[in-house]
């Protein structure tokens, strides 16, 4: 049975891997898994092969791990993969003769239509972790902001969902295994239909120990999109008995007889901690909570020097030398306002001009006053694929614009570009209010 081990990055994917290669499911020979490195000291367990391939997938959609294109079902017989999917039949090939046998890589979250077209009955072992401890796990390998973690964990999981069918995918949390992985390693198992010994399932076991918890998120310090958390929770409802229990709070000790003293102390006094901080703790976290929060916005006013207050008046003066209205092409992907700021992502560019060295900014105009904010930019080759005309890769943007900032009322959200002498507005029709 061929098996893909799946998940967003940090999502504990190399340590369910090893647990199921430990069970007998082949991942191909030695010299072809990936080294350890610093941040994954026990490896990775990919297959550098299909590393590879997925990546030129990625790249033939003019994306990457870290920007993710769209990927339609039936990918691997389209035109213009008919090289890929060669290679990917070769690769296969190789592991004919193993009854059980698989590759793990992330980046199957965004391929997997590929190889739903190439391999029949294919299983996915899909490996979740609580958003915020990934994107912290990714910030610290990376240096990568939180917003782009979750926005990764959010696509990922989303095309895992979109493109797998309940019945040829488990989903297994992360967690479990460090309260009760026997339990936990047996459902994954026995849904792969792998048939071994008591022995080896304990052999397993007693590799898992509390140093794999590289980031551990007691309270997410900032709040999560609701989208997000949805998410989360439709695929937490497919973990298992063990996540449930979690949630509900059942366990009272963690069940892994297989763990030394040592190891089981330490996953021991996790459990516990985590289990009573919350009922302890609120009054101490709210006070944290609003000293970061203030530390934070102190130093982003600080820093932000692409923030400008403009008096309306004067502005308007401005507008005449800008060009109209139709003359920009834009869509607004994300407008999301949180308590303390408002996200805003998105992508426009001049009509019959590239966005090559155009610069983009976000207008709010209210009655009494206008502030314009200059933007991040971020490649968008999905833009140039869709309009197929000129080179539109450097159309996207981001802003994350602090409440703090605005004066109280009711804001417009313009778009506003510059491409050498050419000046552009658009209204986006979007609306952001600013209360008490």
């Amino acid at each position: 049975m061929p098996v893909c081990i799946t998940g967003m990055h940090r999502s504990g994917t190399s340590m369910i891997a090893r647990l199921l290669n430990i069970c007998g499911l082949y991942l191909g020979e030695e010299k072809d898994l990936m080294n350890s490195q610093p941040d994954n000291p026990e490896g990775f367990w990919e297959n550098i092969h299909f590393v590879d391939l997925n990546d030129k997938i990625l790249s033939k959609l003019g994306g990457a791990w870290d920007l993710p294109p769209l990927i339609k079902t039936g990918l691997g017989k389209q035109l213009g993969f008919k090289s890929l999917y060669s290679k990917a039949s070769e690769l296969l090939h190789k592991f004919k003769g193993h009854e059980s046998w698989g590759w793990k890589d992330p980046r199957n979250c965004l391929t997997t239509p590929f190889w739903n077209s190439l391999i029949r009955n294919l299983k996915f072992v899909i490996c979740i972790r609580d958003p915020f401890e990934v994107a912290q796990s990714l910030q610290k390998r990376g240096g990568s902001s939180n917003a782009f973690g979750l926005n990764l964990w959010f696509i990922y999981n989303r095309q895992l969902l979109v493109n797998t069918k309940p019945q040829q995918r488990i989903i297994t949390h992360f967690e479990s295994y460090f309260i009760d992985p026997k339990e936990e390693l047996k459902r994954v198992i026995d849904f792969l239909q792998l048939h071994i010994s008591e022995q080896l399932i304990n052999q397993a076991c007693a590799t898992i120990n509390n140093s794999f918890r590289h980031h551990i998120i007691n309270k997410s310090p900032i709040k999560i999109s609701s989208k997000i958390d949805r998410l989360y929770e439709k695929l937490g409802a497919e973990a298992g008995t063990v996540y449930q229990k979690i949630l509900a709070g059942e366990f009272t000790e963690v069940n892994n007889p297989t763990l030394s003293p040592d190891q089981r102390s330490d996953n021991q006094n996790y459990y516990d901690l985590k289990k009573i901080k919350p009922l302890v703790s609120d009054f101490e976290l709210i006070i944290k909570e609003k000293d970061e929060h203030i530390q934070k916005l102190q130093a982003f006013i600080k820093n932000y020097d692409q923030t400008y207050s403009i008096d309306i008046v004067e502005f308007k003066k401005k507008l005449t030398a800008i060009e109209p209205v139709n003359t920009v092409l834009s869509g607004i992907d994300v407008f999301s306002q949180q308590k303390d700021y408002t996200q805003i992502d998105g992508w426009a560019y001049i009509k019959n001009q590239s966005s090559e060295n155009s610069k983009i900014a976000i207008l709010f105009i209210s009655e009494k006053r206008s502030y314009l904010f200059k933007t991040s930019p971020v490649k968008r080759p999905d833009v140039t694929s869709h309009f197929k005309a000129l080179n539109y890769d450097d159309s996207g943007f981001y802003a994350v614009i602090p409440s703090i900032i605005l004066e109280k009322g009711e804001y417009q959200l313009f778009i506003y570009i510059e491409k050498n002498a050419i000046h552009a507005l658009q209204n986006t029709n979007k609306r952001l209010v600013i209360a008490d």
